[in-house]
């Protein structure tokens, strides 16, 4: 048999989100079986009907005050839509938008389209937006809608009071968020868009389930509250209190701003008094009230001075205070007992003050002190009396009770005043207990007395105490003050001395000036009475008692690496070189000297080595130098390279460990290198090249190097110089160079030199002989005129006349420079090769030359390419000091955590980075500049402009440079550059203002330079 169970309901009750249906919907439901039975199919039976009619599903509302707090990292980012509220004041009345929010201290809105970040409150301060959220999730009937709430906000017992609508922050969250915007110092006005609140009343907001009236919620804050001064014993008001809010960050009085966030209060008040701010805005404290308003976030502290007859800080338990009438009071732990605390951004804490009274019991103050703290039979002395009524009324019929030690005797005549008539006391019978009346004191009189007493001789020996106390009428009493006093007995009948020395030195030394003393070392009797040796390690002991004792030396307080050392093997040491046994008579004097040895401590010893490998590749001369440390650590490194002649450095050629490194500072031929300290087992390398600058002759090149050095013990060394020697080998080379033309003029039929040319010729034969005149080739010329017959007899034509005026020329040159015959070549051309027109004089003129072409080659030397090396080392012992030295040392150098002496980049990635606070990015606190000039950089979320103050002035404004400002616009920094230092101290001021001018907050650095 199969069976198929099939329920149905009604096409009107689909099965959906509980917000999409209905409460009161009626939904049927009703069940079919079809089934077979052997061979008979499709059988079907009905169930019974079964109703369901569905109810709305109730949740609990609540309600949370919010504030808006941009610079709280705690703050939730919420979506708040806009407000509105019921202009007649009922719920079916008609709702309008209320304009949005404006933080106090700021004129522009918020911005609704974005997120606010909100942090709970449980106060509200006038003049600021308060943020409502309520919770209830059965009024999200539509998820995909924003829906709305209604809420009552009002003053209790009696104020203003709104009606407003609140928007759901998304759809289906079933979470209401809206605002209203606070006011004071003003009469409430029915129906508008503000709150307007009133100081230390109460803000109470209600709500109420629109579909379940037994759902409703009341939440309620205080409205500014004020602080209050109070009586620890009664919880009533105190008045008169001076209370200062200090900045912990400064040490100095914090900056208070007023009710309007702008206007600047005092930051020391009196309770139960009345303030006016800068802006002229009173305010007027109930008995025992204060109130700070605003002040930046930061640590803050309350000092708390007076009144008369009460003491700060309350030193009564948090839990006895709750139980006093006028409880609770708002005890803040830390910040009720003068405690620093923290101030987060938002109104102005709620802080309660308890003072203690000064108990009736202790407003008489009375202090007694003594001229001397030690004194002899026979010595006069004074002792001195001081009386202050810290009470609040006068103290009557004021008495001074004084007891002086056993043989301490007062002197008649001695007492001297100034507060009241003279007086003397009342002494008693047993002599001792003196009486000082001193009638009436007035609330806050102060009574000084002085008085002469004499150690009289049975004063006995050791400390003595004198007590003194005051009383007055109504129970009003002082403390007992007591005097203690040693009374030596100079006479020495029953004690004696033990003295001695603790040195260290051999014991064959006997005089003590030839013996080091050790100070610090702790010197015990058996009792318990220790001395501590003096520079010169001395000690003593005096008034010991006459008999056996026991001096002993605390050998844990011996320096390091000393050891005692046994020069008397006797009974008085029992075999224990840091005790003896002393027997002590009345007046006698005792003397036990503990004799040291120091055990010196190794001292490392090290060497260190230099090594100068040079080697040449054509008129390049590279230098590697090693230094090898060993052992021993060194200082100031300096080392010096002797370049031989016509050599010089090669500019940024230098490479310490691979690295590049700076030039060396050059002085003639000696480059010198400072390499700073290096540790002990170091090794450095040191490259860099130079060039010839001049060739000269084939030579050797020497190149020098050593090293100096300052050992731990500030000992100075150095090595004896090393010199390396590579040689220069230059091989002898020609070059042609241009020929050399000259073209000497001759007269007609005339084969003999001017005159004049010799000369031109002479510096010719100069010239030349600097080069190599490898041939000279010597051209004649002549004109076109004839020969005469007559001139024929010498020269027979044109090309002889040319011919010989060619060998003139090239006889004379020849034998000045030394040439061989095959080294010149005689032309005589003739007219052939006329350079102007023969048919003017001037032209026959030119015509009549000889042309000198001189081929020459000149000499120089060039460097052989072959590489040459060569190598040398020298190494020399150091010494180090003692690990006990080195850690003196270490200890010493320990450095303070410096600041940073260069200000970051301002730059997009540190901007995305910071956080939205005000405050200063540079200089940092201790910034010491190396130069009269610094950079000054303010950041600021809340402030839209920065005043820079040096010194009381503004600080000129070509030194701004601008505002760098994040992509978000919640950070900006304003950058100053090249600020004037002087010398000493220079205070900064920058001071945030809005976008109205207003100030909203104040920063000081100082910058010493």
């Amino acid at each position: 048999m199969w069976l198929f169970l099939i329920a149905a309901g009604p096409a009107a009750a689909p099965i959906a989100a509980r917000a999409q249906t209905v409460p009161g919907t009626v939904i049927d439901n009703t069940a079919v079986a079809r089934y077979s039975v052997g061979g008979t199919n499709n059988l079907s039976t009905v169930s019974n009907q079964v109703t369901i009619v569905t109810v709305e599903l109730r949740t609990p509302a609540s309600i949370t005050l919010l504030q808006y707090a941009p610079n709280r990292q705690d703050a939730e980012m919420i979506n708040v839509a806009p407000t509105s509220y019921s202009t007649d004041g009922t719920v079916a009345g008609v709702f309008s938008f209320m304009p949005p929010p404006v933080p106090v201290g700021r004129v522009q809105p918020l911005d609704l389209n974005q997120p606010l970040p909100l942090v709970p409150r449980t106060m509200i301060h006038q003049g600021e937006p308060v943020f409502i959220r309520v919770t209830d999730f059965d009024q999200n009937l539509d998820p995909a809608a924003r829906e709305t709430v209604i809420l009552t906000l009002g003053v209790v017992p009696v104020g203003d009071i709104i009606m407003l609508q609140l928007t759901e922050t998304g759809p289906d969250t079933g979470v209401f968020v809206g605002y209203v915007q606070t006011e004071g110092g003003v009469e409430p006005r029915d129906l508008d868009p503000m709150f307007t609140v009133e100081g230390d009343l109460t803000a109470e907001a209600s709500y109420v389930d629109a579909f379940d009236p037994t759902d409703s919620v009341t939440v309620t804050a205080l409205i500014d509250p004020t602080g209050m001064v109070f009586d620890s014993a009664t919880g009533q008001p105190v008045d008169g209190a001076t209370i200062t809010m200090v900045d912990m960050n400064t040490g100095l009085p914090a900056v208070v701003f007023g009710d309007d966030g702008a206007s600047i209060f005092p930051a020391t008040i009196i309770s139960g008094g009345t303030v006016v701010d800068s802006g002229g805005h009173q305010y007027d404290f109930p008995p025992g009230g204060y109130r700070f308003p605003f002040v930046v976030a930061g640590n803050y502290r309350l000092d708390i001075e007076g009144p008369l007859a009460y003491t700060s800080p309350s030193t009564v338990p948090t839990a006895d205070l709750q139980l006093l009438p006028g409880a609770p009071f708002a005890i803040v732990e830390p910040g009720s007992r003068g405690e620093p605390f923290p101030v987060n951004p938002g109104p102005s804490l709620h802080v309660d003050l308890p003072v203690d009274a000064i108990p009736t019991s202790d407003q008489l103050a009375l202090t007694k002190t003594g001229s001397r703290e030690m004194v002899s039979q026979g010595d006069f002395f004074q002792y001195s009396l001081r009386l202050q009524n810290r009470g609040i009324g006068v103290a009557l019929q004021t008495v001074i009770t004084d007891v002086l030690p056993p043989g301490f005797a007062f002197q008649q005549g001695s007492v001297t005043t100034e507060q009241v008539d003279p007086l003397e006391p009342v002494i008693a019978a047993d002599g001792r207990t003196l009486t000082f009346h001193l009638g009436d004191v007035p609330m806050s009189g102060v009574v000084s007395i002085q008085y002469v007493v004499e150690v009289a001789a049975g004063a006995g020996s050791g400390e003595v105490v004198s007590t003194a106390w005051a009383n007055a009428e109504g129970g009003v009493a002082s403390g007992q003050t007591v005097v203690r006093t040693l009374v030596r007995d100079v006479f020495f009948r029953d004690t004696g001395f033990i003295t001695g020395r603790v040195v260290v030195g051999d014991c064959e030394l006997s005089r003590d000036e030839e013996r080091v003393g050790v100070p610090g070392v702790r010197i015990f009797l058996e009792d318990g009475t220790f001395s501590v040796t003096d520079d010169g390690g001395r000690y003593h002991f005096e008034g010991v008692p006459a008999g056996t004792h026991v001096v002993q030396m605390d050998v844990a307080t011996l320096p390091d690496r000393h050891e005692t050392l046994a020069c008397l093997d006797d009974t008085r040491s029992a075999g224990r070189p840091y005790s003896r046994f002393v027997d002590i008579q009345g007046g006698t004097l005792w003397r036990a000297d503990f004799n040291l040895r120091y055990i010196p401590e190794p001292i490392p010893e090290g060497e260190v080595t230099l090594q100068l490998a040079t080697s040449r590749m054509g008129t390049v001369l590279g230098c590697r130098l090693e230094v090898t440390d060993a052992v021993v650590g060194l200082e100031k490194l300096g080392l010096t390279v002797i370049l031989p002649d016509g050599v010089a450095y090669r500019e940024g050629s230098t490479r310490l460990g691979g690295e590049v490194f700076g030039d060396p500072e050059i002085q003639d031929n000696f480059l010198i290198y400072r390499l700073g300290d290096v540790a002990a087992d170091s090794n450095l390398v040191l490259r860099f090249e130079s060039e010839l600058t001049h060739l000269g002759e084939s030579r050797d090149l020497p190149v020098g190097a050593q090293l100096a050095y300052t050992m731990p013990s500030g000992e100075t060394g150095r090595t004896d110089p090393i010199t390396t020697t590579v040689g220069l080998q230059l091989d002898e080379m020609l070059t042609l160079k241009p020929d050399v033309v000259l073209r000497p003029r001759f007269k007609s039929f005339s084969a003999v030199v001017h005159e004049d040319y010799y000369q031109d010729l002479n510096k010719l034969a100069d010239l030349l002989k600097a080069r190599q005149v490898l041939h000279m080739h010597v051209t004649g010329h002549s004109d076109n005129v004839p020969i005469s017959p007559r001139g024929q007899m010498k020269f027979v034509d044109n090309h002889v006349l040319s011919m010989a005026r060619a060998r003139a020329i090239g006889q004379y040159l020849g034998g000045a420079l030394g040439l061989e015959p095959h080294q010149v070549t005689l032309v005589g051309m003739g007219p052939d090769e006329p350079v102007a027109n023969n048919t003017f004089r001037e032209g026959r003129q030119l015509n009549r030359r000889v042309e000198l072409r001189v081929v020459t080659a000149e000499k120089f030397n060039q460097a052989s390419t072959d590489t040459v090396n060569h190598v040398m080392s020298i190494s020399v012992p150091t010494v180090g000091i003692t690990a006990s030295e080195a850690r003196r040392r270490t200890e010493e150098a320990k450095p303070e955590e410096a600041p940073p002496s260069v200000m970051p980049d301002i730059d997009e990635v540190w901007l995305a980075a910071a956080e939205p606070v005000d405050d200063w990015v540079w200089p940092p606190v201790d910034h010491r500049p190396p130069i009269p000039s610094v950079k000054i950089a303010v950041q600021h979320s809340t402030a839209k402009h920065i005043d820079l103050i040096k010194d009381g002035r503004p600080v000129e404004a070509v030194n701004f440079e601008g505002v760098k400002q994040s992509e978000d616009g919640t950070v900006a920094v304003s950058v100053w550059t090249g600020v004037d230092l002087k010398e000493g101290e220079n205070l900064f001021v920058a001071v945030g203002r809005d976008a109205a001018g207003n100030e909203l907050w104040i920063k000081r650095r100082s910058v010493h330079y």
